[in-house]
């Protein structure tokens, strides 16, 4: 599968294999709805995180 690499897990506090999966969600500190998401694939796209993230703050 392309998309499946290793990364950090702090549920497991280990790397482990999985999608990276960038979400971005609105809240009002019950209900919470998913907005947008993104598969994050630097090696596809050449984007971080962090870059995900801050394309997130210029949409909304």
């Amino acid at each position: 599968m392309a998309f499946v690499r290793r990364m950090w897990s702090g549920k497991h506090h280990r790397t482990v294999k999985g999608i990276g999966l960038v979400t971005l969600v609105w809240t009002d500190g019950t209900t919470v709805i998913p907005i947008d998401f993104r598969i994050y694939n630097i090696d596809e796209d050449d984007k971080t995180k962090n870059d995900h993230s801050v394309n997130y703050c210029e949409i909304v």
